[in-house]
């Protein structure tokens, strides 16, 4: 996990752009985003015998300031392009997983576990307000 120790794996976001130039590119680009964020998420132990868990937040934090609401707009601008189903509904459904990882997010580190996965409600930070509450198109 270089994303705490290397500037340049903090740019992996828009080093993946090029994925999204055409369809079956750009679900493989989708899929990317959606493991990424979800290895990021993750403290399992695999990842916590290399980590402590401060170390995880530290790594958590960063993504989630650095890259989450980024991808998590790639999603809903994704979504908004695409034609009515049944066309492109293979890129719907992977924009809609990378949408819910985005929002499945430990934003405030309180999951130790994945016994926390049902707690109802989800903390974002204040920046995503705009993207979330002021702009129509995300609940559209």
């Amino acid at each position: 996990m270089g994303w705490a120790d290397d500037p340049a794996m903090q740019t992996l976001v828009d080093d993946a752009q090029p994925f999204f130039s055409s369809e079956a590119h750009y679900a493989v680009g989708l899929q990317l985003m959606t493991a990424l964020c979800a290895e990021i998420n993750t403290s399992s132990p695999q990842f916590r015998k290399f980590f402590s868990h401060s170390q995880h937040r530290r790594i958590a934090s960063s993504f989630r300031d650095k890259a989450l609401l980024a991808l998590f707009t790639l999603a809903m601008d994704t979504i908004g392009k695409l034609a009515p189903p049944p066309e492109h509904a293979r890129l719907r459904l992977l924009s809609l997983r990378l949408a819910v990882a985005c929002l499945t997010f430990d934003f405030v580190g309180t999951a130790f576990d994945e016994s926390y996965d049902d707690l109802g409600s989800i903390h974002v930070p204040v920046s995503w307000r705009k993207t979330l509450v002021d702009e129509p198109r995300t609940f559209d």
